[in-house]
């Protein structure tokens, strides 16, 4: 478990009422970030290894008087996010992976897969709607061959298996009304080949 505070909390941002654009460190206020963490193994047989790992974060700006008001509103100037989420702060954060490994005579066979989930966050420190990253899933699979002794290592892996459409990010830019978004690799795959001396 975790409970932060922080006063006079600074983060990074992006000024795009001005020209040219700038971006620069700035004081948001106070903000509170509370929750729990796990991070557990499991071996049930030989060869077998289970993993999760998970987040949950309740972040909230405690005081932020003067956040700069979201594009859309953006003619009141300011606004109040005294208790409202953190920018950049998903509420959770879940991973999960499974390995096998097989010995074959010299050489060890191996394959396995991975989730990842990410809720739902605010890109922009001023929490505009316009930043919204919503959650996504992604999923991969890995299998390969290597020496036991890890002299070499062929795989083959999948990222991304389902072909998620995803961002990274997302930065609202008021100079051209337009919402940038980066977003996340589509399914990627390959082979990697390791080896030692």
């Amino acid at each position: 478990m975790f409970w932060t505070q922080d006063a006079n909390y600074q983060a990074n941002f992006v000024n795009t009422a001005v020209t040219p654009v700038v971006s620069y460190i700035t004081n948001v206020g106070n903000l509170r970030s509370r929750g729990v963490e796990v991070d557990a193994r499991l071996n049930p047989f030989d060869g077998l290894t289970l993993g999760v790992a998970g987040a949950y974060d309740d972040a909230i700006y405690t005081r932020y008087r003067d956040a700069p008001a979201p594009y859309l509103t953006s003619y009141l100037g300011v606004v109040d996010l005294s208790g409202r989420p953190a920018s950049g702060a998903p509420k959770w954060s879940l991973t999960g992976s499974a390995d096998y490994v097989q010995h074959a005579g010299a050489v060890d066979l191996y394959g396995g897969g991975d989730a990842s989930y990410r809720s739902g966050f605010y890109a922009a420190v001023n929490d505009d709607p316009l930043s919204r990253v919503p959650g996504y899933a992604l999923f991969g699979l890995h299998a390969g061959i290597r020496q036991p002794d890890g002299r070499w290592d062929l795989s083959f892996w999948i990222r991304n298996l389902t072909n998620k459409n995803y961002y990274n990010t997302k930065a609202v830019s008021s100079q051209f009304g337009v919402v940038l978004a980066a977003l996340g690799d589509p399914r990627l795959f390959g082979f990697t080949l390791r080896g030692r001396i």
